[in-house]
């Protein structure tokens, strides 16, 4: 059976045509129907914050798509040096379709090319700043040498559908995207995406409440548990941030969750963007 890695490999090896399915290319990989049980040990995930972007200085959620500013450019050569500790051999680098997110994923290299960009990764509201491009766009400024979009999808940056600015739809993206992972047939996979984004990846709400959100650049480690395609991450990721002791259990985490989305909510309303009609937050 073939490997996701292979399922990309085979989409990276296909001409652009008009007979080209790439999106039925895409699902499959989300679908995936084979088992590990052929293989050692799943990928260890590194999952970082985009860099800096000039909607985070200037506050501004109205720039459409906004690039990285000079600082998050500098925070970049800050990571590539972290990155560069990393020992995988085989290694994955995929980013959400953003132009902060792609620009992080390719100025932080060491790391192969090209970047894989995931519709799916893309940040939860429907606000400009969190609003993508066309593909036709993208290509023409990054090329197809710097970053794969065969995975993309037409009117990815819509939000309709499948990227619905819901909680909910975020959140099945999300179950999707740790599935792809789960199956990526790498030593590590890196992961370039956003705050919101990251929260519903990981499943991880702790520490929302006292506003201890994901920085500009910042970096955590995590991987797979036993069973199931949950990520938890490591004790050394989370000794860095300052905490110790056990994750909190399903129950915390989903309070914290539904008071967060309270908060994205809320803070939506009073800016004055629409709000979905189809929002609603998770059951207890």
């Amino acid at each position: 059976m073939r490997s996701l890695y292979n399922v990309y490999i085979i989409c990276t090896s296909i001409k652009s045509s008009p007979q080209t399915d790439f999106a039925k290319l895409y699902e499959a990989a989300f679908n995936p129907t084979h088992s590990h049980s052929t293989r050692n040990m799943v990928p260890s995930i590194t999952l970082i914050r985009h860099a800096e972007s000039t909607s985070n200085s200037t506050q501004s959620s109205d720039i459409l798509d906004p690039p990285l500013t000079p600082h998050g450019q500098s925070q970049c050569e800050t990571l590539s040096k972290t990155l560069a500790s990393s020992k995988s051999h085989r290694r994955l680098v995929v980013s959400s379709p953003l132009q902060r997110t792609l620009q992080t994923a390719l100025l932080s290299l060491p790391w192969p090319r090209p970047v894989i960009a995931l519709p799916d990764l893309q940040e939860l509201s429907a606000r400009p700043c969190d609003t993508g491009r066309s593909l036709q766009v993208l290509m023409a400024q990054f090329g197809s040498g710097e970053v794969d979009f065969r995975a993309m999808q037409p009117d990815w940056e819509k939000k309709q559908g499948r990227y619905r600015a819901t909680p909910q739809a975020c959140e099945e993206r999300a179950r999707a995207a740790r599935e792809w992972l789960r199956n990526a047939d790498a030593d590590e996979v890196v992961v370039v995406a956003h705050g919101g984004l990251l929260r519903y990846l990981t499943e991880d709400w702790e520490g929302c409440e006292e506003g201890d959100e994901w920085a500009n650049a910042e970096v955590r480690k995590f991987e797979f548990g036993a069973q199931g395609s949950a990520l938890v991450e490591t004790a050394k990721s989370r000794g860095q941030r300052g905490l110790v002791g056990a994750r909190l259990d399903r129950t915390q985490q989903v309070v914290l969750r539904r008071s967060m989305e309270a908060r994205w909510k809320a803070h939506l309303v009073e800016k004055g963007y629409v709000v979905d009609s189809e929002w609603k937050s998770a059951a207890l």
